[in-house]
């Protein structure tokens, strides 16, 4: 299943029947490579909401080659969130502003 958002904000406003049936999903991929010009995880809420996604297990974010990226602060506040979550893994490769993790 690929889901687009756009951008994750959207998770909140969803369909409670729709927010239901993404609370079940084991595994998510996030593709952020589209955005090119992003310098933070906060200008597509990337980490917020994602106390929606309350049995997610296994996670990869992909920003790989996102070269204006200095901010990830969102996406660390909402992988707190994930209560359930047992494997993750983080791509941000070639992203050579991002200097903290």
């Amino acid at each position: 299943v690929e889901l687009c958002f756009g951008v994750c904000a959207r998770l909140k406003s969803l369909p409670t029947e729709v927010r239901e049936r993404l609370a079940r999903l084991p595994r998510l991929e996030i593709n952020c490579r589209w955005n090119k010009k992003m310098t933070s995880t906060s200008e597509v809420h990337l980490g917020r909401h994602f106390e929606v996604l309350q049995h997610l297990e296994s996670l990869i974010v992909d920003a790989s080659s996102l070269d204006k990226l200095v901010d990830t602060t969102t996406l660390g506040q909402g992988l707190a969130q994930l209560r359930a979550l047992r494997h993750l893994h983080l791509k941000f490769r070639n992203c050579s502003e991002l200097r903290d993790v």
